[in-house]
């Protein structure tokens, strides 16, 4: 570094700071310093001097003058980076600089006290406005346009951010102290803590200084006003950064709750009020907060029990909200209050009564110990506080696993109904009921039959005896009562009818998780990433399989989706392979069947079967079923006729439907397949080698290591990732340019089948990179048809998928397994050829020779030899073909092998669509 007299006092004018930054280089000053960059898009990558940088986090842009670190965030121009650098202030970072580049500035008489210096600005943007003269007193009287002040709190909240993701004491007064566990909700809201690291980026006397002042994060004194407290902004898609609540860490200060100067802007969770119908209102932000990490999502809040805003009020107004929960805190004059805002709205209100002992929200969860599950019955019991208009009472619903229980709010009456079927409502509807008179707050409890009127009229009459009121009003209230469980009843039949009907459902995925897959399925290296993850939650080995089935599952999205058999030895991994692939689809996208009934798949409600992937174990337990499988792969339905009685009671036959397409896959150990399954199914054979027996073992092993074990934190990350991105994936047309290039050889007719197998296959692939794709547009048949279009990448990923982990499995008359023994015959025989000084031709071999060569079992080697001596591949040399001991002679060398060059390489595709396109 060159010498300066960092104790000289300089003036600088605007202009001299912009010759400074002008003659600087921002990447050569920086590596001068000794700071290796790369060239990385655009700009430059190194290691951050400022933090300890394991991996290049610092961005430097040449052009633009100024640095970014993704790490530590430290960031703005040259100057900046030689303050942090010689950690001097502003005034000596610019004398050091004027040096460096040989700009002359004037001696300041003004003291050298580090009080004038000027620290770093709050924005790399803003450094010359903070250079200008002093002003005079009508300059101070300056007013801040909307945008200023939304950067400045933009930046204040980034600040903030970091602060508290660096400091341990306030994250655990949040997540231990406050019940704030979830770090997706953290940075969702972009909580902080403000540790008073602000003052000292702000010039004093700067224009930063004077807008925060006038925002009221920094006091008339130039201090943080938020120091020591979290801080919760309001943030709003619209205006931005309205407010900002701050929490004092510390319960002894004087000041536990403080906000920005000014009126109240923005409402807390403003999206709650455009996705639900039916709100949760807190008092303040940390209870509504411990809401929604408890899974409470349609939660909002005051700004204190008597800060309900005019934009909250319009927004509830405004907004398709049909009911208001008010969780206020557990006093008087809170319900009271409760009372009063519930009458400015025509809404159902209701009341959230806490335990006796629990003061707030947030206390009934971190002191009271309370679960999600003990809050929902609160909502259940919430006491009415006003009914809508045009309803006569409300209601509450808690499932449970086979029945629901309800909770009917009348205007005098509380009628609490427990034990009714989720469906299929039947007489008797016998159910437990408890009625409560409010005014009286007497209550009665009794077992009726709700079909029953007799019962219902025993019911009313003891109970209108006991509370001295009319008879009539209990009469009619159970009979809405009745009416309306009927109805919701009803509703989730159909509503568990149509779940699976095909239509695209609006999963609820946050921004977060979106951006997530949408990252992973625009990863450039797609299908290695996917066998990577395979691999990382435990499957090894056997690459081209694990991607195959990954296909396949996928495929269950197409109309004409892929099936497919797994073979191989008990133990030998195939439902591994299975139970992998079905743990990377969403779960509600996958049906497992360990066995089934003849009828099993006609009871599936209409539309439940589409677009699922289905798996079945061992294929020797679905012969029962194997035909209405067949039919659900090939014609995308079943059928059959059955009487039923009509509404009049006669009887007639009727036709019943369940409607596909599926994707199916299913395991089996038997090398005879039945051909009718052959043409519909891709056949999946297990590594069965020595080779991959070890790499398991070893994989075992591994996982019982410190380090294995974290990798099972990771799966549920990983499996998350999938299947966030499976859902985004959306129906879409493919067009494949290379078809018409494409033949298989026509001496078998298997080619028929396996042709069409290709075709579907590169489709999946290319549908499951459509977001790699350009969405094009034709116009076919007097309307615009949108598609992607198949790369040359992804036929080439195809062609290694079918021509070595599929095509010699279906094309050949002998099974994998068979050819893999011939293999291990051919091996044997030269091995006892080479050591006996034989001929090839004239060893022999037993069985029992296979299986201590193959370490096959005796059963799976004399199966497989069965198959070998039918295509007349060995023969019995002994010419005793009865006897019990067996010796084999090898007589054909090679097996069937077909012409498969028809089928074009990728590189040959390429040749034959440049050839095309130069004879047009």
């Amino acid at each position: 570094m060159k010498h300066f007299d960092k104790n000289a006092q300089y003036k600088y004018t605007k202009e001299e700071i912009r010759q400074i930054k002008e003659h600087v280089n921002i990447v050569s000053f920086i590596e001068k310093q000794g700071i290796n960059l790369q060239k990385s898009g655009k700009g430059y990558m190194g290691l951050c001097p400022f933090h300890d940088d394991k991996n290049p986090s610092l961005s430097v842009n040449e052009k633009e003058g100024v640095f970014h670190c993704f790490g530590c965030g430290a960031s703005g121009d040259v100057i900046e980076f030689a303050r942090l650098l010689l950690n001097v202030s502003f005034k000596e970072a610019v004398n050091y600089l004027a040096y460096y580049v040989g700009v002359k500035l004037h001696a300041d008489s003004k003291s050298t006290d580090s009080k004038d210096f000027e620290p770093r600005s709050l924005s790399a943007a803003s450094v010359e406005a903070n250079r200008e003269p002093e002003l005079t007193p009508e300059e101070e009287e300056e007013s801040f346009t909307d945008r200023e002040k939304q950067e400045a709190l933009k930046r204040v909240v980034e600040i903030y951010t970091n602060n508290l993701a660096e400091d341990n004491q306030a994250l655990k007064y949040l997540k231990s102290g406050r019940g704030i566990f979830d770090n997706e909700t953290i940075r969702g809201f972009n909580i902080g803590y403000s540790n008073g690291n602000l003052e000292q980026r702000i010039a004093p006397g700067s224009k930063d200084e004077r807008l925060l002042k006038d925002l009221g994060i920094l006091n008339d004194d130039a201090k943080e006003v938020f120091k020591g407290c979290l801080t919760f902004p309001i943030i709003s898609e619209k205006t931005g950064i309205g407010e900002i609540y701050a929490r004092a860490v510390n319960d002894n200060r004087r000041l536990k709750h403080l906000y920005l100067k000014g009126s109240h802007v923005g409402v807390f969770n403003e999206k709650a009020f455009k996705v639900y119908d039916e709100i949760i209102l807190c008092e303040c932000i940390i209870d509504a907060l411990s809401l929604f990490v408890n899974g409470f999502k349609n939660v909002s809040c005051l700004y204190g029990l008597n800060g309900m805003t005019e934009e909250l009020r319009t927004l509830i107004k405004e907004s398709n909200i049909s009911k208001v929960y008010f969780a206020f805190d557990n006093e008087d004059k809170a319900k009271e209050k409760a009372k009063e805002y519930s009458k400015e709205f025509n809404l159902t209100s209701k009341w959230i009564e806490l335990p006796a002992g629990i003061k707030d929200i947030n206390e009934y969860f971190v002191k009271g110990g309370y679960s999600a599950e003990h809050f929902t019955e609160l909502i259940s019991t919430s006491v009415l506080l006003q009914l809508k208009e045009d309803r006569n009472f409300d209601y509450e619903e808690q499932l449970t696993d086979v029945s629901v229980n309800y909770s009917f709010h009348f205007e005098e009456y509380v009628l609490e109904v427990k034990g009714i079927p989720k469906k299929n409502i039947t007489a008797p509807l016998k159910v437990g009921i408890k009625a409560t008179y409010l005014p009286s707050s007497q209550f009665q409890y009794d077992t009726i039959d709700l079909f029953s009127s007799r019962s219902r009229n025993m019911f009313v009459n003891a109970t209108a005896d006991l509370f001295g009121v009319s008879r009539d009003d209990l009469a009619s209230y159970l009979v809405e009562i009745l009416s309306l469980i009927e109805k919701l009843a009803s509703q989730r039949v159909d509503s568990s009818e149509n779940s699976g009907t095909g239509k695209e459902k609006k999963d609820d995925l946050t921004e977060e998780e979106i951006k997530a897959g949408l990252k992973f399925l625009k990863s450039k290296n797609l299908t290695r990433e996917i066998v990577k993850d395979m691999s990382t939650t435990g499957y090894v080995g056997e690459d081209r399989n694990k991607l195959l089935a990954y296909l396949i599952a996928t495929s269950r999205k197409l109309d004409d989706p892929l099936s497919a058999i797994v073979v191989s030895r008990h133990a030998a991994g195939k439902s591994m392979l299975i139970d992998t692939t079905e743990s990377f689809m969403p779960p509600e996208d996958v049906i497992s069947i360990t066995s089934a009934s003849d009828q099993a798949f006609f009871y599936f409600k209409d539309g439940n079967l589409r677009h699922k992937f289905v798996t079945m174990g061992e294929h020797e337990g679905m012969e029962n079923i194997e035909y209405h499988i067949r039919e659900l792969l090939s014609k995308k339905e079943i059928s059959k006729m059955v009487p039923r009685k009509n509404e009049q009671g006669e009887i007639e036959t009727v036709i019943q439907k369940v409607q596909g397409p599926i994707s199916f896959v299913l395991t089996s150990t038997s090398t005879e397949l039945n051909e009718e399954n052959l043409s519909r199914y891709l056949v999946l054979y297990v590594d069965e080698s020595r080779e991959q027996t070890n790499r398991i073992i070893e994989h075992q092993n591994a996982m019982e290591t410190i380090k294995g074990q974290s990798k099972k934190v990771n799966k549920w990350i990983i499996l998350k990732k999938h299947h966030i991105a499976q859902k985004l994936l959306k129906k879409v047309t493919v067009n494949n340019p290379f078809a018409p290039y494409i033949h298989f050889p026509t001496k078998k007719l298997e080619a028929r089948r396996d042709h069409k197998k290709f075709l579907r296959l590169i489709a999946v692939i290319t549908f499951l990179h459509q977001y790699q794709r350009e969405v094009k547009v034709e116009f076919v048949d007097d309307r615009d048809l949108e598609y992607i279009e198949c790369t040359i990448g992804d036929y080439r990923i195809a062609y290694d998928l079918f021509m070595h982990g599929i095509l010699q499995n279906t094309i050949s008359d002998i099974p994998k397994m068979a050819r893999d023994l011939h293999k291990a015959i051919k091996q044997l025989r030269g091995e006892i050829s080479t050591k006996e000084k034989r001929k090839e031709k004239d060893v022999l071999f037993t069985r029992k020779m296979l299986v201590d060569h193959t370490g096959y079992t005796f059963a799976q080697v004399r199966n497989y030899m069965r198959v070998l001596e039918e295509n007349e591949i060995v023969e019995i040399s002994n010419g005793q073909a009865g006897v019990r001991k067996k010796i084999y002679r090898l007589i054909e060398e090679d097996l069937e092998n077909i012409n498969l060059s028809m089928i074009p390489s990728p590189d040959e595709m390429l040749e034959k669509i440049k050839e095309n396109e130069e004879n047009r």
